[in-house]
């Protein structure tokens, strides 16, 4: 049997979002000026400063006998409606900032933050908006105990899975 959580299978951005959340409502002197979304990057768009979070890509890096390590990408784009390219500039380097230290800062978190891959500065003309993407890399580890069978009501909320046509 596997016993699988959401927060065993490649969730590091909702474990991110999670904590940017719990800081913000904390009163984050810099997070609590940003709306913070999940998947949904229009989102962003209709916001005056907007926070988006959105897993990329998990490729195993490492595999052990019940261990598989994986080095994981999250997208974490910050954007402000500021006309201004400066201050908008600024508005958003410095929440890139923040988000970094505070990830940097956390110890509870179940992954390792090995850095970014890169950014890039989005000025989108049409919404008044600039958006920086900055991919942020992890690496993370699964830790599978095996049975003869999975519980796939774990998964799939209460409907079992046997195999079987019913």
């Amino acid at each position: 049997m596997i016993n699988v959580t959401t927060e065993q299978l490649f969730s590091t951005d909702l474990r991110l979002y999670r904590m940017l959340k719990e800081a913000k409502e904390e009163g984050n002197i810099v997070l609590k000026n940003f709306t913070l979304s999940g998947p949904d990057e229009q989102k962003l768009q209709e916001e005056d400063y907007g926070l988006f979070i959105g897993e990329t890509s998990t490729k195993e890096s490492k595999k052990a006998n019940k261990t598989n390590i994986f080095d994981v990408n999250v997208v974490l784009t910050v954007s402000s409606k500021d006309t201004d390219y400066s201050k908008a500039k600024t508005q958003i380097d410095i929440c890139t900032k923040e988000v970094i230290k505070l990830i940097m800062k956390n110890n509870d978190l179940s992954f390792t933050y090995k850095g970014f891959n890169q950014s890039q500065m989005v000025i989108s003309s049409e919404y008044d908006c600039k958006f920086r993407k900055t991919i942020l890399s992890f690496q993370e580890s699964y830790d599978w105990e095996y049975e003869d069978d999975i519980d796939y009501t774990v998964l799939f909320g209460g409907v079992e899975i046997n195999g079987e046509e019913e």
